[in-house]
């Protein structure tokens, strides 16, 4: 008579460990075990928040060198076009030969 062959039920979305000969390990071994899965698991889980962080700082570099990079270019800008009153701090074309507000002399 031959006694057949039970393959051990496998449950694939919480793996258990087996022996080296296919028996169920002792529960201290599971135990160990899915600590250390759990231990890799929350160590990728990690290195996916860092990289997700790391993410987030290169886009706030970039908005802020965007920022920096137009706020220079307008200031650039206003300094080749217009003049600046030193009374009142009004900006003015450089056409203009007095003050829009205040009518002091320009430079």
């Amino acid at each position: 008579m031959k006694i057949p062959y039970h393959q051990p039920v496998v449950n694939y979305s919480r793996p258990t460990l087996l022996r080296h000969g296919g028996f169920p390990a002792s529960l201290a071994e599971r135990i160990a075990g899915e600590n250390r899965i759990l231990y890799a698991e929350v160590h990728r889980n990690s290195l996916l928040v860092a990289g997700e962080m790391l993410e987030s700082l290169l886009g706030l570099g970039l908005v802020i060198g965007i920022l920096g990079a137009s706020w220079l270019f307008t200031d650039w800008f206003t300094r080749r076009m217009y003049y600046r009153c030193r009374s009142c701090i009004a900006l003015n074309a450089k056409r203009r030969s007095h003050c829009r507000n205040c009518g002091e002399p320009l430079p």
